[in-house]
């Protein structure tokens, strides 16, 4: 994977690959990594992925502040790095 670290706050890909890709995996569940892995997948299968430095999006309602967020998001980075490996 890239060097770069990415999230879908925001983003955009066709709804082809998308679909081609799977989509989101599950097995991440709601929040944290799902996009990254995403990501890592469309990089792996040979897509040029870009990304535009200072964008900001503001998430509405929430749905990061989890009260499990820590524990989840710390679950998902060991699926993502048995995966991928560990992001640098």
């Amino acid at each position: 994977m890239g060097p770069h670290w990415r999230f879908g706050a925001f983003w955009l890909t066709y709804t082809y690959l998308f679909n081609q890709m799977g989509g989101f995996d599950s097995a991440f569940g709601l929040f944290y990594w799902e996009d990254t892995d995403l990501w890592a997948r469309m990089e792996s299968a040979g897509h040029q992925l870009a990304g535009w430095r200072g964008t900001w999006v503001k998430h509405k309602g929430g749905a990061s502040s989890h009260p499990l967020r820590d524990e989840v998001f710390l679950k998902n980075k060991a699926l993502f790095e048995a995966r991928h490996g560990e992001k640098k």
